[in-house]
């Protein structure tokens, strides 16, 4: 029995050596020791077995950067509503499968994990720079909600949540923060005057997080929610022609892998690998989804229409305005002073005017939010939530002081915290307080003058003093801003940012203003 498993052991090493060329799980299966060799030899008998517990040796989990408390941020995930969803999605270059995990959580979001699959367990790769490139597997903590491994949404009155996340140019080790997609090739067809920028972009990326990935290593990943409603997704396969997949779960969960690509940039000189999240599916990889109802969101033909849409309000803004060519459409030929005039014309009332009527940018179609029930909430007044609000002003520090892409000095900022008493109470992540702030220099300051936004982030008791922390310009001066209340009056995701979808109107709580000398 022994001379067997020393000649299966033969050929297996013989293999390797023949197939250097191979993805580097199969080399990583092949290579190992003898005992894992035997064990591949033993597959003939026990493959199902071997199938369930992982073919890959296990690494450390993969853990939340910072520590989680049930009533702040995301919250933790609620005991029992983990789930694994059936969706098994190839990776082009082979290995475990592309799949996702569902959660609630204690603040009322529900969140969907991305990540890689290996004996049913949700995790992510040792390559692409990621843990040291140490090929093992590293299962995904359930209260990791990263970035763009999770997307994350408010859950409605029967239970459903709607979120949509894209990442572009992800590595395929399944964890963004690895190996990144900004090479110097992504900018050779920038304009001029960007160049410099994206360079700047590039640098910052090779010294965080990682070097370059190769071009075949980076997925664009669709994935998320689409609501109890809908049935399937229909988007383009490998060959260019549409492909149908049925959502999966109560919640209508989706997710596609685009073909390998690498990060962009665009004429402004970003560049990188772009993530994006939101409660609805917007037009970018996906072509349709159907609905119960029969009900089809043609996302690919709206996207279409209102391309041509502002087309024509761009080349009528061009034939209103010669001078605003420069920046508008692909003017990659444009003096720098030809730029500086557009975008001085572009300040004008009359282009203001002009814009209103002739959008020249409209923020994608989105497919309706089909089985969305919303939540019965009492409506909140100012009598309700009016309280006093103090300012305390804390000598400088260079503590957060850091330097931005654009190469600025470091400047020195003046900690301030806003406190107030939180009349009504917040109990999830369905509503906040909001701190507006703005500063105004008394006399010539070589700073620029600042204004900021910033919000509470968990749970308050009705009574309870609220304190959120801001930074001023050290020139003298005065702070003053406004606190608000505000609830979300439709479904949103875990930033409470004013203007994104489901953030709604804010009650005044109070203002403050605080001279600094």
């Amino acid at each position: 029995m022994s001379d067997y498993f020393d000649d299966v052991e033969r050929e297996l090493r013989g293999a390797v050596r023949r197939h250097a060329h191979l993805p580097w799980y199969v080399q990583f299966r092949l290579r190992h020791s003898r005992s894992l060799i035997v064990g591949l030899a033993c597959l003939v008998v026990a493959g199902p077995a071997l199938a369930a517990s992982g073919v890959f040796k296990t690494g450390a989990p993969l853990r939340a950067g910072q520590s989680l408390t049930p009533r702040a941020g995301n919250g933790v995930a609620m005991p029992g509503s983990v789930k694994l969803l059936a969706l098994r999605v190839s990776d082009p270059d082979g290995g475990p499968p592309w799949g996702l995990r569902v959660e609630r959580t204690t603040r009322g979001l529900t969140c969907v994990q991305l990540g890689r699959l290996d004996g049913g367990e949700l995790g992510v790769l040792g390559i692409d720079d990621a843990f040291s490139d140490d090929g093992l597997f590293h299962p995904l903590s359930v209260n990791y909600t990263e970035g763009p491994t999770a997307g994350c949404a408010t859950t409605d009155a029967h239970g459903a949540a709607f979120v949509s996340t894209s990442v572009q140019a992800t590595p395929a080790s399944g964890l963004a923060g690895g190996c990144h997609g900004v090479a110097a090739s992504l900018f050779a067809n920038l304009p001029v005057d960007a160049k410099s920028l994206a360079k700047r972009f590039e640098a910052s990326a090779e010294r965080n997080p990682g070097p370059i990935c190769p071009p075949a290593q980076l997925r664009d990943v669709y994935y998320g929610l689409l609501g109890p409603d809908a049935v399937s997704v229909t988007y383009p396969d490998g060959a260019g022609h549409p492909a149908t997949e049925t959502t999966v779960g109560d919640n209508g969960a989706y997710l596609v892998l685009g073909p390998p690509t690498g990060a962009s940039c665009d004429p402004s000189g970003g560049c990188g690998n772009g993530y994006s999240t939101g409660p609805a599916l917007t037009a970018r990889f996906v072509i349709s989804v159907s609905y119960r109802n029969g009900y089809v969101c043609e996302l690919a033909q709206l996207a279409q229409r209102e391309a041509s849409v502002v087309g024509r309000n761009r080349a009528a803004l061009v034939k209103r305005f010669p001078a605003l060519a420069a920046i508008v459409g692909d003017a990659r030929d444009a003096t720098p002073q030809a730029r500086a005039a557009a975008r001085a014309l572009d300040r004008t009332a009359a282009v203001r005017v002009f814009l209103r009527a002739h959008p020249t940018y409209l923020p994608g179609p989105t497919c309706p939010l089909l089985g969305y029930a919303a939540a019965q909430t009492q409506r909140v007044t100012r009598a309700q939530v009016k309280a006093p609000v103090s300012v305390h002003v804390s000598p400088i520090t260079h503590e957060f002081c850091g330097r931005d892409l654009n190469r600025r000095p470091c400047q020195p900022v003046v900690p301030i915290t806003i406190e107030f008493t939180a009349r009504v109470a917040v109990t999830n992540i369905d509503s906040h307080y909001e701190v507006y702030t703005q500063f105004t220099p008394r006399g010539p300051c070589p700073h620029p003058a600042l204004s900021g936004f910033a919000s509470t982030n968990g749970d308050l008791r009705a009574g309870q003093r609220a304190r959120v922390h801001e930074f001023g310009s050290v020139c003298h001066g005065t702070i003053h801003g406004d606190v608000l209340y505000a609830h979300n009056d439709g479904p949103s995701g875990n930033q409470t940012v004013p203007g994104l979808p489901g953030q709604g109107g804010g009650v005044l709580v109070g203002t403050f203003s605080q001279r600094i000398d």
